[in-house]
């Protein structure tokens, strides 16, 4: 008689048990982020084929890839904890006749490049936006560097801007091109963006 009244209750516990397990992943659903979340980020700049001041008219395509890294961010509700952001290449095609791959093709393609983002959140929607109609910009520290603002869906959705800055050292280098440029380091401590 104890065997089968345990047995009973054995039965009824499993699914019981399978049911507060399935309640708790249900209820770790990622959330939306509202508001607007401003976080500092840093990374790289890379050209393919480096950048250099003459150019040349054999390129007929300019890759350039962002790597970039959010650090801490403020505002927002909840507040954005960054896990990982991806830019996809940016790829331009050099007017037919003109030379490609030079360092005033950086500014110039600023203009008109599509730069498609996603950040992820801990706990969150990740946020989806594509900057355009990039501004060429000194801050005040005479570092180099770009402003935009742009649409984001996701998390944070609602209209962001971002302040893009160069390292002094690479500002420098793509300002004076004197030599082949192939990567520009974005300084963390003077970029930012609002998503």
């Amino acid at each position: 008689m104890r065997r089968k009244i345990l047995m009973g209750f054995l039965a009824l516990a499993v699914p019981a048990g399978t049911l507060l397990v399935a309640q708790s992943a249900a209820s770790a659903k990622s959330v939306t982020g509202t508001g607007l979340t401003t976080c500092s980020f840093s990374g790289t700049i890379s050209f393919d084929p480096p950048l250099t001041a003459s150019g040349s008219t054999t390129i007929k395509k300019e890759v350039t890839t962002v790597s970039a890294t959010l650090g801490h961010c403020t505002s927002g509700t909840p507040v954005g904890v960054p896990t990982s952001t991806s830019v996809k290449p940016i790829k331009t095609k050099t007017a037919k006749g003109a030379k490609g791959g030079t360092c005033n093709s950086f500014d110039a393609n600023s203009q008109t490049a599509q730069v498609k983002v996603t950040a992820k959140w801990s706990g969150e929607k990740p946020s989806k936006f594509t900057i355009s109609g990039l501004h060429a910009a000194v801050n005040n520290e005479a570092e180099l560097g770009f402003t935009g603002s742009f649409g984001v869906t996701g998390s944070y959705a609602g209209t962001g801007h971002v302040g893009v800055y160069l390292t002094p050292a690479s500002s420098n280098a793509i300002g004076t091109c004197s030599g082949s440029v192939s990567v520009l380091h974005i300084d963390g401590s003077t970029s930012s963006g609002t998503i």
